[in-house]
């Protein structure tokens, strides 16, 4: 059986225009005897693609990682320059 790709998930990256995510499942992704992956794949607002491949078994530390890094950015004090054309009332018009 030949590398068979199955796109599971597609969502809009934040704060772009065309930027995308998408999430796929990859079976035998090295040949026959491989276990499968999953891949995340980044497209950029210019169309530039940018991927990573891992196995399930690093799945759920990834995870975990990732709400980390969250945590952290909530601990970091950021100033946008756009929020207020997020606001209610005035800016940016």
């Amino acid at each position: 059986m030949a590398r068979e790709t199955v796109k599971v998930k597609e969502l809009k990256v934040a704060h772009t225009q065309k930027g995308l995510i998408e999430v796929f499942h990859v079976e035998k992704p090295y040949g026959d005897a491989s276990y499968p992956v999953f891949k995340v794949q980044v497209t950029n607002d210019l169309g530039e693609k940018s991927s990573i491949e891992l196995p399930y078994a690093n799945l759920k530390e990834l995870v975990s990682a990732i709400e980390k890094s969250k945590d952290v950015c909530h601990e970091i004090p950021h100033n946008f320059p756009h929020d207020e054309l997020g606001a209610d009332f005035g800016g940016g018009q």
